[in-house]
């Protein structure tokens, strides 16, 4: 009974695991977007750290395997799902500035010098955002998520959004 038992929990382990690394895989690919390349690096050398329960659990450390590899994700994946939370608010939110842009131009003809009439859905987003225009036939709008070297921008010009450093 008890090596049963055992042999269930060792497969739920297994299970738990490898949905941690999913998971973690995941957010490593999508830190990107959010804090840039050199953060990102940060939690992928965290996520190489799972090398370590992996060696704990040949070695029959089970326990302790268990124990380092729910801290490895607890340290990765919590942060990236605020952080991606955080991203659909600001998506959102930039979808409908773009349409504000779009219809004052519509009524104006040209683009608005900044987006201040714009009222925000959310206002704590609005230090997120910044817009700019260049002889009011172009827009630039973009906002950052996790720190303000990696934007998210829409471009009149091209017609499209774009991610730097891209």
């Amino acid at each position: 009974m008890r090596f049963h038992l055992n042999q269930k929990i060792d497969s739920l382990f297994k299970i738990i695991f490898l949905i941690l690394l999913c998971l973690e895989i995941i957010a490593c690919y999508y830190y990107y977007y959010t804090l840039g390349e050199v953060k990102q690096m940060l939690f992928v050398f965290i996520f190489l750290l799972n090398i370590i329960p992996v060696l704990c659990y040949f070695f029959r450390l089970k326990i302790i395997a268990y124990i380092i590899a729910l801290i490895i994700g607890g340290i990765v994946i919590p942060y990236k799902v605020v952080l991606f939370i955080k991203w659909s608010e600001l998506k959102k939110e930039a979808l409908e500035i773009r349409k504000f842009v779009y219809n004052y131009k519509e009524l104006n003809k040209i683009f608005p010098e900044n987006i201040l009439e714009y009222e925000f859905k959310k206002q704590k987003l609005a230090k997120h955002f910044s817009y700019r225009t260049a002889n009011q036939q172009n827009f630039v709008l973009q906002y950052y998520i996790g720190t303000q070297g990696t934007t998210h921008y829409y471009n009149h010009k091209f017609g499209k959004w774009s991610y730097y450093p891209d």
